[in-house]
């Protein structure tokens, strides 16, 4: 998720089309996109989370593809919950640009 770079002010929708141009330009068309999730459970995982976060914890955001980002992108995905919405978001999008099915593993 941080290989593409967020401003606040872009709308989630013009995020999620900046991850579909990068797709397209490293990797083209017909790519398989496979995403790594996040339950709600404690995982093995967590532990790194926290660490490539520095241990600082995002706000839980009610967030909709017109909506504008308010908050730096490291605060917002560093929340587990933001993070798997806006990957389900994404997922959805691609599916629509005609990319394979993602698969989302749950760990």
């Amino acid at each position: 998720m941080q290989h593409v770079p967020w401003k606040i002010g872009q709308t989630y929708e013009e995020i999620c089309q900046l991850y579909i141009d990068f797709i397209l330009g490293k990797y083209g068309q017909g790519s398989n996109v496979v995403f790594d999730g996040y339950s709600s459970d404690t995982s093995t995982k967590d532990a790194t989370h926290r660490r490539c976060t520095g241990r600082v914890t995002g706000s839980l955001l009610a967030f909709h593809h017109h909506m504008k980002l308010t908050m730096k992108q490291d605060r917002f995905i560093s929340n587990k919950e933001n993070n798997q919405r806006f990957i389900n978001m994404l997922s959805t999008i691609l599916e629509q640009n005609m990319f394979h099915r993602p698969c989302q593993i749950r760990c």
